[in-house]
């Protein structure tokens, strides 16, 4: 059963028009947290992509300490054949989403990750390259797939980061139906 209303679906015929749709979604989810950063597009050969943050590092408000974080994405164009007539849509490789205290991002506070050429499942790596917590950081720690969405609730939510926009909420709920109604795996829950 798709989670997908109509009003979320912007038929995406052409790879551009792909692009335009995923680099939509990201930017206005990041603008809940930023009003200055936001993602661009790369390709890295052989029909392959990667969307990063610029800056890199964002830094993210709260009362202390700073909080930065860097995310990135791999992926590829692919035809989405749920439709009547085949669209195109974004299809993930890989992801990383780190959270640190430090524009360089060490220590790692976290660092959700997947790659589908690796054998592991996507996971979570916590206090990373942190002397303090003697390798807890090299656990891959389980977690199903984790949306760009669901990071920015829990650092809003859970570390208060202050949002950048009043309706934060809604805009993250309405990212993620989107999102989720054109993932090939892991988007079935609701945010």
């Amino acid at each position: 059963m798709s989670n997908y209303t109509p009003a979320d679906r912007e038929p995406a015929r052409t790879d551009a028009q792909a692009k335009g749709r995923l680099l939509g979604v990201l930017n206005r989810s990041l603008s809940t947290v930023s009003r200055e950063a936001v993602w661009f597009i790369t390709p890295r050969g052989a029909g392959v992509f990667a969307a990063f943050t610029n800056p890199t590092s964002i830094p993210l408000r709260t009362a202390a300490p700073t909080l930065y974080l860097r995310s990135t994405l791999e992926y590829s164009y692919v035809d989405d054949m749920r439709f009547e007539s085949p669209e195109r849509k974004a299809s993930t490789h890989y992801y990383a989403h780190t959270v640190g205290e430090s524009d360089a991002l060490k220590p790692q506070l976290y660092s959700w990750e997947w790659a589908s050429a690796e054998p592991i499942y996507p996971h979570l790596h916590l206090r990373r390259a942190d002397p303090e917590f003697h390798g807890l950081g090299k656990l891959h720690i389980p977690t199903g797939r984790v949306f760009y969405e669901d990071v920015l609730r829990f650092l809003i939510q859970e570390h208060g980061v202050e949002p950048a926009r009043e309706d934060w909420d809604e805009v993250l709920r309405t990212s993620f139906r989107r999102v989720s109604s054109f993932a090939s795996w892991g988007g079935g829950r609701r945010s």
